[in-house]
């Protein structure tokens, strides 16, 4: 949570890649040094930061295949 606030507090949409592969392209990645892997998405209209899913597994695979079964 903390790499979270850190840098959506920076950039709320993205400070590194997107995961397009997940059906949205505006789905953000977020990595930092603690490990795992989440995705965000950045409502402008409601100027909220969604926090979507995280692995602990360090595999943005996961995040994909989740996307694409629609979880």
């Amino acid at each position: 949570m903390e790499e979270f606030q850190d840098q959506r507090g920076i950039n709320p949409e993205t400070t590194g890649g997107t995961l397009a592969r997940c059906g949205y392209p505006a789905v953000a990645e977020l990595h930092g040094p603690a490990g795992g892997r989440a995705a965000t998405w950045y409502d402008r209209d409601s100027e909220v930061v969604w926090f979507l899913a995280f692995d602990a597994q360090h595999r943005y695979e996961r995040l994909e295949t989740r996307a694409a079964n629609g979880d």
